[in-house]
């Protein structure tokens, strides 16, 4: 599936106007004022980093792609995303020719053979009991990274409008970059449209039941436990509270 033409059209449209400009700008010069060696670019697979991924790619940033990896059904019964989005982030880090590195926690799989078969890259393991941001953090620390790519915009939720307004990083001694801080939900979608990115299907299948592209958030759509997506083997995948805990 990809963008029906009206909605294509729409957010081309939005991509030649004054204000997408002024937002292209921004993120650009956020990115551009990257004064680290070695980034860490937060990879979830859904739009607002994939949108962080195409512009530091552009702009030459030296960075690592990291994910988080939730886990599988057959591990635990909630906080999981299905396989095929874990293929998406894989065959998007391929496209920028690139290996990520993958952070996950033992009790998120069967075994750990579980967790690296099919991989490309590095797969490191944190404690069970470490909040999975933090983990990430630390992980992205001991290889060498000093800053945090992180695509937090303020319109998505009245929490993250106050971090972007205090500047709160989720750890202090790893700086965090937001370049899409103060994009729209159609500023995003005019970036996708206008350099033809390759987006997770998921939107398409949630825009199909909605009738909408404008609002859809990649983590709200593994809700609370009471609303479910179905990956390609039937099974239901939850995805737990607003924090999952990894």
């Amino acid at each position: 599936m990809s963008l029906p033409p009206t909605w294509r059209d729409l957010f081309i449209q939005h991509a030649e106007t004054d204000g997408y400009r002024a937002a292209l700008a921004d993120a650009n010069e956020r990115i551009a004022g990257v004064e680290y060696p070695l980034s860490y670019l937060a990879y979830s697979g859904g739009l607002d980093s994939l949108c962080c991924l195409d512009l530091c790619a552009n702009a030459g940033l030296e960075f690592i792609i990291g994910h988080y990896d939730f886990g599988r059904p057959n591990a635990k019964a909630s906080n999981v995303f299905p396989q095929w989005i874990e293929d998406e982030v894989m065959a998007t880090a391929r496209h920028y020719g690139r290996s990520p590195l993958i952070v996950t926690k033992r009790r998120n799989f069967v075994s750990e053979s579980d967790a690296i078969r099919g991989r490309e890259g590095c797969v490191e393991f944190i404690d069970d009991g470490e909040f999975w941001i933090l983990g990430a953090q630390r992980v992205a620390r001991e290889l060498g990274c000093t800053c945090s790519i992180v695509g937090l915009r303020a319109q998505e939720s009245i929490g993250r409008r106050k971090r972007t307004e205090a500047g709160g990083w989720v750890s202090s001694d790893m700086p965090e970059v937001w370049p899409v801080a103060q994009w729209s939900d159609m500023d995003r979608w005019a970036y996708v449209a206008s350099k033809g990115l390759t987006y997770s299907r998921v939107y398409d299948e949630k825009a199909e039941l909605t009738g909408s592209y404008m609002g859809l958030r990649m983590r709200s759509l593994f809700d609370d436990g009471r609303k479910s997506i179905t990956d390609s083997s039937g099974d239901g995948v939850l995805f737990w509270r607003d924090r999952p805990r990894g």
